[in-house]
Order: C-alpha cells, then sequence, then structure tokens
C-alpha cells in the first residue's frame, strides 16, 4: 500500500492512549450497553431459530497501568483508523485485504478478533518469535537509529513526534520495496530455522 494517496503515515503511529477518570468510567457504561444490544440481538435471532453469537460481557483488566489495552486498541485504532482505512481500500480497488498484526494482547483479544471477522476482514497472525515475517520491524529499527544519530535518547515530549514523521516520510518507495520483495527469502529463512528468527533488533 505504499505511496498510494492517504498512505503518507504509518496508520498504526498514534498518540499515547491515555485516560482520562471520566472516560474510563464512560468506557464501563459504553460496555454495559454493548452487552444489552448484543443480548437483544441474541434474544430476536435465536426466536428465528437461526445460530447466533452467545453474549458475553466484555470486561477490562482491573489491573491495567495505562497504554494500550483491548478497548483502547478497538475504539481508537481498529474502529476509528483501521477499519474506515480498510473499508474506503476495498471500495476503491475491489479486491479482498488483508491486514497484518503481530501477537500483542491487545490484537489477540477475542473480542477483536471476533470484530474484524464479522466486518468480513482477513487479519494474518504473525508467529509468535518471527519478527522476520514483518518487514516494518527493519523500518522501525532504521527509524530508530535515524532518531539516536539526530537528537541521542534527550528528546522532550511531542519532539520525537515531528522527529518520526521527518524520517518516515524520508523513506523511499525503492527502500520499502525491496522490504517487500525480501518476503519469500524471509519465508524460506523461517521455514528452515523452524520458527526462530534472527532479527538484529
Amino acid at each position: 500500500m505504499y505511496g498510494y494517496a492517504g498512505c503518507e503515515l504509518p496508520y498504526y503511529f498514534f498518540p499515547t492512549p491515555i485516560e482520562t477518570k471520566a472516560e474510563r468510567q464512560a468506557a464501563i457504561g459504553h460496555l454495559e450497553r454493548e452487552f444489552g444490544m448484543d443480548t437483544e440481538d441474541y434474544q430476536y435471532f435465536t426466536s428465528l431459530g437461526e445460530p447466533h453469537t452467545v453474549p458475553v460481557t466484555k470486561t477490562r483488566s482491573s489491573k491495567r497501568k495505562g497504554g494500550l489495552d483491548w478497548y483502547l486498541y478497538r475504539e481508537r485504532i481498529l474502529r476509528a483508523k483501521i477499519f474506515p482505512f480498510l473499508f474506503s481500500q476495498m471500495s476503491r480497488r475491489h479486491e479482498l485485504l488483508y491486514f497484518l498484526e503481530d501477537g500483542a494482547p491487545s490484537h489477540t483479544k477475542d473480542y477483536n478478533i471476533a470484530e474484524a471477522l464479522d466486518n468480513g476482514f482477513e487479519r494474518i497472525r504473525l508467529p509468535p518469535c518471527s519478527p522476520d515475517l514483518n518487514p516494518i520491524e527493519q523500518v522501525w529499527n532504521y527509524i530508530k537509529a535515524r532518531v539516536k544519530a539526530r537528537i541521542g535518547w534527550n528528546y522532550q515530549d511531542g519532539t520525537i513526534r515531528t522527529i518520526v514523521v521527518d524520517e518516515w516520510q524520508h523513506l523511499s518507495v525503492e527502500y520499502i520495496n525491496n522490504l517487500i520483495l525480501s518476503m519469500p527469502c524471509r519465508l524460506a529463512a523461517v521455514i528452515a530455522a523452524e520458527g526462530g528468527n534472527d532479527f538484529p533488533g
């Protein structure tokens, strides 16, 4: 997708998902209402004799220390960014698109897996311990090296985003395409290593 209009920035580069106390409380109410709607759907479809997923009460861990959990990933990234992008590309290109995720807990939560499938999206899961299968890892490694070369690790809040975006925008199409074309060799190497990896990052 690199080089297409609207793809100048990585779609996974988002501000830190900080929640206020009010937002956390609102999320509880949101999930309760969602469960109520799921229950109504279940009762309706089963009354028609049609199979339907049994609703569950979706919960968030009480031990989370901030950061990106399954709920924030769904609300602020999947629903807000990734799904709309995939819908727009599918309408333009008239073909099935796949999106790739690593094994981060927010990605593997069954709630989000079910939602992606319900929307008709094909997900590609990376096996554990094989970042070689994801060329973007080399891009991040390169950008981190460029950031360190420019400012070391002494940066102020807000500076890092500007620098990362600048480095991203200066990546050449040739560099990205070469990483994509390396996939057959990567697959062969991972198979030969029986699932291990030699990624230096």
